[in-house]
């Protein structure tokens, strides 16, 4: 999955490392195919678990849109589905 634009980038801010402006730019280009490919319907993020860098590129690079916070967790979606 580290070669893979999207899953590479969200292991290296999971992991605490930066993402180069040129691997988000792939990651940005990929995202329509990588959406459609993986069938994502939600996003569950355990709030104090995830970097606020981390949560930032995910609502940014696959579009997503808040759909519930409660207990500690927030839920998202893309806002186009393919």
């Amino acid at each position: 999955y580290a070669a893979m634009p999207i899953p590479g980038a969200l292991l290296a801010l999971s992991e605490g490392r930066a993402v180069p402006e040129d691997e988000r730019a792939r990651a940005r280009q990929s995202a329509p195919a990588f959406l459609a490919a993986s069938h994502v319907g939600y996003v569950v993020i355990e709030d104090r678990l995830v970097s606020q860098d981390l949560r930032a590129f995910a609502i940014d690079i696959l579009d997503l849109r808040e759909t519930m916070r409660t207990g500690g967790f927030t839920l998202l979606e893309p806002r186009t589905r393919p």
